[in-house]
């Protein structure tokens, strides 16, 4: 009896964790559609918002996980190195900051590519 309930229990929690947007039977969404949702960012604003995804937690924002000055040193130096012709985008939305539907499973995207390196940061709260 107790294996039926711990079987039941584990897929309500499956159940309880798949994003609404993201339902067995849907296709992901294309990539020209992803294209379309990310916000293109400037260098010192993919600089800035590293900084922020680097230094303080979504659901604690007075814990920090690095110190400001830290945070921001690190994120210049990623920044500086794919350079001043890399795009950056974001799944922020650039007039009011929400994220934007297209990204479920995570709070935050900052993406950036000089055409050869990458970079990906991500930030995931457990909401």
């Amino acid at each position: 009896m107790r294996t039926v309930g711990l079987v039941r229990s584990r897929r309500l929690l499956r159940r309880a964790r798949r994003p609404p947007d993201l339902r067995p039977h849907q296709a992901p969404p294309s990539v020209p559609g992803i294209c379309a949702a990310l916000e293109p960012v400037e260098a010192h604003g993919a600089a800035s918002f590293l900084a922020r995804v680097a230094a303080v937690d979504l659901v604690w924002p007075s814990h920090r996980h690095l110190p400001a000055e830290t945070a921001g040193r690190a994120a210049g130096r990623v920044v500086s190195l794919l350079g001043p012709e890399a795009g950056w985008w974001t799944n922020h939305d650039a007039g009011c900051g929400a994220v934007n539907r297209l990204t479920p499973l995570f709070d935050s995207l900052l993406a950036g590519t000089d055409g050869e390196h990458f970079v990906l940061a991500l930030q995931i709260a457990d909401d």
